[in-house]
């Protein structure tokens, strides 16, 4: 039978940041190009593309917040804090309100369109997770 090496927690580490800095640039991007179609044409990009550079936009921030997390040197702590993260993802998204709460349509529609990017964010953070986790 052959073992499995076990990675040290600095190749643990290394590996988590480069994630990190692939879903950064991922949401970097995709904000950029939106930025681009916005300013050849206005208002073709708002009726085509405005929900996607709203939670790109969304995404990007929470993604930004977490980069303290980056510099940590305790595989445990970053693990526990994404695990604290998607938790409060889960509450939003099941104990949220489920039907529009104000009498503006925009508000509504970034009510609905955060919910949907929380989604996609949260198998996000579960993947950066499973980065510090792949070695146990």
């Amino acid at each position: 039978m052959s073992e499995t090496k076990k990675m040290t927690k600095e190749e643990i580490l290394e590996i988590f940041k480069s994630e990190y800095d692939s879903v950064l640039h991922r949401y970097e991007r995709r904000v950029e190009k939106y930025a681009l179609k916005m300013n050849e044409d206005f208002e073709y990009f708002f009726r085509r593309y405005g929900d996607d550079m709203y939670k790109a936009q969304v995404n990007l921030k929470v993604i930004r917040e977490l980069r303290p997390m980056t510099s940590w040197d305790d595989p445990n702590k970053i693990k526990t804090w994404l695990g604290n993260h998607i938790k409060n993802i889960e509450c939003i998204l099941i104990e949220g309100s489920q039907y529009p709460t104000s009498s503006s349509i925009m508000h509504n529609v970034a009510d609905t369109l955060r919910r949907v990017s929380l989604q996609e964010l949260r198998g996000e953070i579960e993947r950066l997770r499973m980065t510090i986790t792949c070695n146990e």
